[in-house]
């Protein structure tokens, strides 16, 4: 923050961030880049949450720090934890890493 922004200011991702995410996570699914699986497993994922713009939404505040893996979880369900973590990359890092 600076003197210059005026308040309150929002996290919430802006809609131009949202379009962009939309368009690379259907680039991604597009293209043979992710394996059958995971791309059903994402196609799931934004289904349960409500559709592509909802599930973006959710990438983008993972992305921006906005958003909670625990929040997804709990407010959506771990399919849908699973199909963001997939589609940022992270979910092998998730499966092989934990405690």
């Amino acid at each position: 923050h600076s003197c210059n922004d005026s308040f309150p200011i929002t996290a919430d991702p802006n809609p131009w961030q949202v379009t962009v995410c939309i368009a690379a996570i259907a680039g991604v699914l597009a293209s043979f880049l992710i394996p059958a699986a995971k791309i059903m497993q994402i196609k799931k994922g934004i289904k349960i949450a409500g559709g592509l713009a909802v599930f973006a939404k959710l990438c983008v505040g993972i992305i921006m720090g906005t958003q909670s893996f625990a929040t997804i979880a709990t407010a959506f369900g771990p399919l849908v934890l699973e199909a963001v973590a997939a589609i940022l990359g992270i979910d092998s890092v998730m499966n092989n890493c934990k405690g």
